[in-house]
């Protein structure tokens, strides 16, 4: 995990206006549930300034409003 930490804060220090994280390993894609516990910890190593966008197991629009409370994404 702290290997993403990491790298979150190089791509942040590139400018970017936002960033996508999908949840998952590349070996997990898609039958395992996404890693939303995971995303608090990105968010706190991200400006609050930019946008943090959780893809994965976000179906309907009870999904979009759980991970958003849940992960600050």
């Amino acid at each position: 995990m702290q290997d993403t930490l990491d790298l979150v804060r190089v791509i942040e220090s590139t400018g970017v206006s936002a960033l996508a994280v999908h949840c998952r390993t590349v070996a997990e894609r898609p039958r395992d549930p996404a890693h939303w516990d995971r995303l608090p910890l990105v968010r706190s190593a991200l400006s609050p300034a930019i946008p943090l966008i959780a893809n994965g197991d976000v179906f309907q629009y009870a999904d979009f409003a759980r991970v958003k409370q849940e992960t600050g994404a």
